[in-house]
């Protein structure tokens, strides 16, 4: 058993973790921080870490496992196994680290927003209310998977 932990399971846990900090990591640097390349956002996000992946385990992993000398049903399963266990860390990561680089961007009144770099959020330090027009009307929109989050706008 700890032959078989040494010679499969760790290998695979690295090279997961490697994939996964790896990619991200390049992607920050290549994309989102130098902007050296400005591809589509599905690209980036979907296809390249699922060819990768696919990639990774087809030529990395599954050579690992065929010592087993699985049965042709058993090793098409095993090999969707490891695909699936390669490629799902790898987008989860993804779609993280980019809801963590969404940001909140301050700024003095609301006509600077137009001035700033692109932002998901914006933190107004102080606004005007034009007291001859004055009005206030709020909206509430659900957003995210099943409705876990909402959001707020005032006009």
């Amino acid at each position: 058993m700890l032959d078989r932990f040494k010679k499969l399971y760790l290998p695979f846990f690295f090279t997961s973790c490697g994939l996964v900090v790896g990619y991200i990591y390049l992607k920050w640097v290549v994309v989102d921080q130098f902007q050296l390349i400005q591809p589509k956002e599905e690209l980036v996000n979907f296809w390249i870490p699922f060819f990768l992946g696919t990639a990774v385990a087809y030529w990395v992993m599954a050579p690992r496992f065929k010592v087993f000398n699985f049965s042709q049903r058993k090793r098409d399963i095993v090999s969707y196994g490891i695909w699936g266990f390669m490629v799902a860390p790898l987008l989860l990561g993804i779609n993280y680290f980019d809801s963590l680089d969404a940001g909140l961007t301050t700024v003095e009144h609301p006509s600077q927003i137009s001035t700033t770099p692109l932002s998901t959020y914006y933190n107004i330090q102080s606004t005007q209310v034009l007291k001859n027009n004055y009005g206030f009307y709020v909206t509430m929109e659900e957003m995210g998977r099943y409705g876990t989050q909402a959001k707020v706008t005032c006009y």
